[in-house]
């Protein structure tokens, strides 16, 4: 059996804090890290090719990154159906998102 994070737990409950945003809207890193409610070096090391687990995330420049709502949501409903582990890499090549460098 696969142990459920804190976060996979509210995944339902994030999905739905996202539905009165417009799908192709752009969050920053402290925004993002708001709402799911994980701290913004949570996601930054996420980012990390060694860790890869959290969202998937775009970078506008080499100092601006921005993750998509449309991306957030299917990440969540994605998450608590597997176990932990290199999640950006399998949305890659299940989900066929697009993926910052």
């Amino acid at each position: 059996m696969v142990k459920k994070l804190h976060l996979d737990k509210r995944a339902e409950k994030l999905i739905g804090d996202l539905d009165g945003l417009a799908d192709d809207l752009l969050l920053n890193t402290k925004d993002t890290a708001n709402l799911l409610g994980v701290s913004e070096s949570w996601l930054e090391r996420g980012r990390l090719e060694s860790y890869s687990y959290g969202p998937p995330w775009i970078s506008l420049a080499p100092r601006c990154l921005r993750y998509r709502v449309s991306d957030l949501r299917r990440w969540l409903r994605w998450r608590p159906n597997r176990p932990g582990g290199r999640v950006r890499l399998r949305l890659r090549e299940h989900e066929g998102l697009s993926m910052g460098a």
